[in-house]
């Protein structure tokens, strides 16, 4: 057989391997639909002559079963490479991270490295491995549990916004609403915690949205749909624009008084740019907070789920707009029914 067949079916074999673990056999099995004559023997020589290679590596077989198991590392980590134990403890150190951050349709993409950074720590047995013991990582407040969400329209509304396509998507405006069909170009997508947002050009309305993925029940592409909203959209320039946050108004100097235990909070963790803190009258448990925040939604919520300890001082305007949502909060905390207004107290 020539060098150049060889070549061909090595170079075939690479994009057969996958992160999911595999026997010789059933490559060899692949080969064969690709209408590669080999035998088994072959294939394995190959395989050992990339073992190590192009992220490609073998595992025992755990089930008793004679012979390897051969796997792609997705984050180009090998188990087999064993100067990679500072990089295992970074993987395992970014798992607990994403465990509590990230929404599972990320995460579980990891699953395999994760687990090959475990198996060579826990081999490694060395001061290095057992670290990672020493580490946890929680929130700092409570995490709404991420929604499920549809394979196949995950697999479509990823799909779009990677290509930039059309699609027929059927949207529920709210969670207890019945769906409309809506054409749209995927541009991205994002996420504001554990919750996925699919951003696209709505067609009729010719503007760009944020979809929670969730609320959509069906996606299918429009091959004949022409995109639009592709041209001059930068999803790096919509962020900078607050664009993924749910925006208010334009950012402003925030001041406040602040119980030491806010401030205690925010000393290291800083709530906005240019952040000051100063001493104001002869109460020490409260100081001045002078800082840039922008006008968002986050912003509002931190500073509610801290108002027994802290008072807005200015703006002017949003002073008088927190206060009104703060005494809306003790009107409901005291009557037996609660009043939410008709109208927005923060309007975007």
């Amino acid at each position: 057989m020539s060098d150049k067949t060889a070549l061909k079916r090595q170079i075939t074999m690479l994009g057969l391997i996958t992160d999911k673990p595999q026997t010789t056999s059933q490559i060899l099995k692949k080969l064969q639909k690709e209408e590669f004559t080999c035998g088994i023997r072959t294939v394995q020589r190959d395989l050992d002559a990339l073992d190590g290679l192009f992220n490609i590596y073998s595992e025992e077989n755990t089930d008793g079963t004679p012979g390897k198991l051969w796997v792609k590392d997705v984050l180009g980590f090998s188990e087999s490479q064993k100067d990679n134990m500072a990089a295992a403890v970074a993987l395992i150190t970014a798992q607990k991270q994403l465990s509590i951050s990230a929404p599972p349709e990320i995460s579980e993409q990891l699953d395999a490295s994760f687990e090959r950074a475990n198996r060579l720590l826990e081999k490694a047995g060395s001061d290095t491995a057992n670290w990672v013991k020493k580490v946890k990582v929680i929130n700092p407040s409570h995490w709404l549990k991420p929604p499920l969400l549809a394979e196949e329209v995950m697999t479509a509304v990823r799909l779009s916004a990677l290509n930039n396509t059309a699609l027929a998507i059927h949207y529920k405006e709210h969670p207890h609403d019945p769906p409309v069909e809506i054409i749209v170009t995927g541009l991205g997508l994002f996420y504001r915690g554990s919750v996925a947002y699919f951003i696209a050009c709505n067609h009729k309305e010719n503007d760009i949205r944020r979809y929670p993925i969730s609320r959509i029940t069906k996606a299918a592409e429009l091959v004949t749909a022409i995109a639009q909203g592709v041209e001059g959209f930068d999803l790096d320039v919509y962020e900078r624009n607050n664009k993924l946050e749910f925006k208010y108004g334009e950012s402003f100097r925030l001041q406040t008084s602040i119980h030491y235990s806010v401030q205690r909070e925010i000393e290291d963790a800083h709530l906005g740019d240019n952040q000051v803190v100063t001493i104001v009258g002869e109460d020490t448990k409260f100081k001045l907070l002078e800082v840039d925040v922008p006008y968002t939604l986050n912003l509002i919520q931190w500073l509610l789920a801290r108002a027994a300890y802290l008072k807005v001082l200015g703006p002017p305007e949003f002073k008088a707009k927190f206060e009104e949502e703060v005494k809306r909060a003790y009107h409901n905390a005291i009557n037996a029914e609660p009043d939410v207004p008709k109208a927005r107290n923060f309007q975007a």
